[in-house]
C-alpha cells in the first residue's frame, strides 16, 4: 500500500507579515528600554549621586582646608601676643629691681623718693594647665614731687616695661612749697612657668643705706 505524504503550506499574507515585523520591533524596543536603558539610567543615577556626595565632601574639604588656615594664623597671632605678655612679667623682682626702677624715676622726673618699703610677694593667680604662677610684690613709695610730676609718674608706673600698677595714692599738699608729699602703694609683677632665667640687676653704682639712697641732688 502506498504511503501518501502531504505537505500543508500557510503562506501569510504580505501585509500581515508587515504588521508582524513592526509588532517584533517594538517587541525588541521595549525589551532593550527595560533590559538596557533602565539599567543605565540607574546606573547614571546612581553616580549622579556619587559624584553629588563627593562634591559636597570636596566642599566640606575645601572649607576645613581654608578653616585651618585661618586657625593657622590665628593660632601665630595668639602665640605672638602670648609672647609680648609673658615678656612684660620677669621671673622674678628683687630688691635690685626695685631700686633700680625708683631711681629712674628720680633720674627722668622731678621726683624724690625718700624711702621704700617692701613687702614680700603675693600669690595672684595660678594656672589649673598652663604651670604659670603670677606673683604681686607690694612697694610703698614715700615721696614729694609736683603735680605735673606726680601724673608722670604714674604713667610711668602704667607704662614700663616690666607690669606694674598703682594699688593706692595718699598725698597731702604743702602751701608754702607748692608741692605734693605723701604714699603710694605699687604692685611689681613676676611671673614663674615660663622657662626663662632671671638675672638680678647690677646696682653697684647705686647708693643705699643712707638717707638719700637713690644718689639725687638736694
Amino acid at each position: 500500500m502506498r504511503k501518501i505524504e502531504s505537505k500543508i503550506q500557510v503562506q501569510i499574507p504580505k501585509k500581515l507579515e508587515r504588521v508582524l515585523l513592526y509588532v517584533g520591533g517594538i517587541l525588541l524596543v521595549v525589551m532593550a528600554y527595560v533590559f538596557v536603558f533602565q539599567r543605565m539610567q540607574l546606573t547614571n543615577q546612581e553616580l549622579e549621586t556619587t559624584i553629588m556626595r563627593l562634591q559636597t565632601e570636596e566642599s566640606q574639604l575645601l572649607e576645613m582646608k581654608n578653616a585651618q588656615k585661618e586657625h593657622e594664623q590665628d593660632t601665630k597671632a595668639m602665640a605672638a601676643k602670648i609672647t609680648d605678655i609673658l615678656e612684660m612679667f620677669p621671673e622674678n623682682n628683687l630688691e635690685e629691681d626695685t631700686l633700680l626702677f625708683a631711681k629712674s624715676l628720680e633720674d627722668e622726673l622731678e621726683v624724690n623718693v625718700s624711702s621704700l618699703y617692701l613687702a614680700g610677694k603675693n600669690l595672684v593667680q595660678q594656672g589649673e594647665n598652663s604651670g604659670y604662677i603670677l606673683y604681686a610684690h607690694p612697694v610703698e613709695y614715700e615721696f614729694t614731687s609736683g603735680y605735673e610730676d606726680l601724673k608722670k609718674m604714674v604713667g610711668a608706673i602704667s607704662g614700663a616695661v616690666s607690669k606694674k600698677n598703682v594699688e593706692s595714692i595718699t598725698l597731702s599738699y604743702d602751701s608754702e612749697t607748692g608741692e605734693l608729699s605723701g604714699s603710694m602703694t605699687i604692685n611689681e609683677f613676676s611671673m614663674t612657668g615660663d622657662g626663662q632665667s632671671y638675672e638680678a640687676p647690677d646696682i653697684s653704682n647705686v647708693n643705699v643705706g643712707n638717707s638719700n639712697p637713690f644718689a639725687t641732688g638736694e
